[in-house]
Parts: C-alpha cells; structure tokens; sequence
C-alpha cells in the first residue's frame, strides 16, 4: 500500500508539473516519458494524439507487443479505454501468447508480414494515431550481429521514416545497454559505449534519431 500511494503521488506531480500548453494531439520534440498504470505501463497521456477526425477512439500500433513490456504497455493503455490496437510480433516462440491473453486488441500482425508490407508501401497508416515501437532482439548474448543489425537499427529505421512521413507520434524503446558500463545515465553521446552488439544497435539507432529531429514534425 506503502508502494502504491508512492507511485500515486509521483504521478501527481508528474501531473501537474507539465509543461505549459503541453496537451494531447500536441506535436512534442522527443519525449518519452512512461508513468505506471495498475498492473501494466502506460505512456504519459500527454504522449497519446486525439483521434482521428470522425472517430472517437485512438488507434495505436504496438510493435513487440507479445513481449513483457509490449504487452504491459497495451494493458495500460487498455486501462485507459484504448482498445483499438494493432499488435505486430513474431510469434515463432509460440509461449509468448500467454502475454497477450486478457489483453484487449482489434488486430495482430506477423512481423514479417508487417515489414514486407512497409518497404512495399503496402500498409495503410490510414486512422493510425501513433505508433509504440518495442519490437527488438533484447538477447545481449546474440553473437549474429548482421541479424542484431538488420532487426533492430534497419527496421526501426524504416518505420520511424514511415512514422514521420505521415505525421504519426513515434515512441520507441532504447536501452541501458547504450550506456555500457558508465555510471553516468544522460542522454550524451560522451555518456554512451555500448559493450555488445544489441547495445550498438540501439545506441547507432539513438544516433540515427537525434541527427533527424530538427526536420521532425511529429513527437518522437
């Protein structure tokens, strides 16, 4: 209980320490900000666009959304009346549907098929109101490094450039392991030094973004 008012109140002020102006549907330069919502994580709402004009409910994509964060994430936006959501994941490890049960979606979607369908042009953002980007290879043991490379910096690239070109808000999970072994946490590129392969990943895709944002409408 002791817990749970803890978060409470740091949600609060949270809350009420937002910037000015600051409201939903409101195009933001990268934030990324997550609160914690009852058993799952939910994004800040002010994060979360207004729907699209003639629908009153918020459409979002999940990528990763079978894996713990994915699914937890779609947990707290379902309990914030979000249930329109298009799950995209690779299910070949069949056990990870347990974390999808009692989730409340209106699609899934193999990776693969989701890829294909982006360097083709034939996936529709069409009512998609912002995108939540958590698909990755996490395995710090993973010595394939032109997989490692190919699923977490090319893809995320191409649908990050997909994401700006229709204006849609795109948040995206990077990770400690930029940080290698610093004991400085700050987003600086003199703070990052990745030790593995997944870590190089996610800091060359860090990278990536910050050397686009000036030419960035949307909130990433």
């Amino acid at each position: 209980d002791h817990m749970r008012d803890s978060k409470r109140r740091s949600n609060e002020r949270r809350s009420t320490n937002a910037p000015p102006g600051h409201q939903l549907g409101q195009a933001r330069p990268r934030v990324g900000a997550q609160g914690v919502l009852g058993r799952g994580f939910a994004p800040d709402d002010r994060l979360l666009p207004d729907a699209h004009e003639g629908r009153d409910a918020v459409k979002i994509a999940v990528t990763g959304g079978a894996g713990f964060i994915g699914s937890n994430l779609i947990r707290g936006l379902n309990e914030m009346g979000i249930t329109d959501i298009i799950v995209v994941d690779n299910l070949k490890r069949s056990e990870k549907f347990v974390n999808l049960v009692g989730c409340k979606i209106s699609d899934y979607m193999d990776k693969k098929e989701f890829r294909a369908a982006l360097e083709t042009d034939k996936f529709s953002f069409s009512g998609i109101d912002a995108i939540f980007h958590q698909g990755a290879c996490s395995d710090t043991m993973e010595t394939d490094g032109q997989y490692m490379m190919d699923n977490n910096y090319a893809y995320s690239k191409i649908l990050l450039e997909k994401a700006v070109k229709n204006k849609l808000p795109f948040i995206y999970a990077s990770s400690a392991a930029v940080y290698g072994r610093n004991t400085i946490f700050k987003e600086h590129q003199e703070h990052e030094a990745p030790i593995n392969i997944y870590g190089y990943s996610k800091y060359l895709f860090d990278q990536y973004v910050r050397g686009m944002l000036d030419q960035v409408e949307s909130t990433v």
